[in-house]
């Protein structure tokens, strides 16, 4: 069964978040820190109506994640992870020292991590965080 979704959260402005995902491909074999050449992510401010077009946050653009620090071999469960019993392989904590990603209450952002495998094609993983 191939299940994309987003994934939903929340973060205080001015705070950061960790965001947790289990990533596998469509046979359902887990995505691997080894499978991965490079990964990527980025933070946009959106537009939950999808009017405005996103702005990107300076700062959190196309930024390279180590595959090894993002991906675990197996599965993890355990606190935090109440999303089942199976656990999660995905794992970063956006690093907000140098520039902030969710400065302002009241919006939303996304984050996308581009996953490009060393055979295949790219994978994504989004996240979509309201700001409080």
């Amino acid at each position: 069964m191939n299940l994309s979704t987003e994934a939903y959260g929340a973060v205080f402005a001015g705070g950061s978040v960790v965001l947790f995902a289990r990533v596998a491909y469509s046979d359902e074999s887990l995505v691997a820190p080894g499978d991965l050449s490079t990964a990527v992510y980025s933070v946009e401010e959106i537009d939950p109506c999808g009017v405005v077009d996103p702005v990107p946050v300076t700062g959190h653009t196309n930024v390279a994640v180590s595959p090894a620090s993002l991906l675990s071999v197996g599965l993890e469960t355990g606190s935090p992870w109440d999303v089942d019993e199976e656990g999660f392989n995905f794992r970063h904590e956006i690093d907000i020292t140098a520039a902030p990603a969710f400065a302002t209450a009241g919006k939303s952002y996304r984050i996308r991590f581009v996953l490009t495998p060393t055979a295949g094609q790219p994978i994504v993983v989004r996240f979509l965080i309201e700001a409080l």
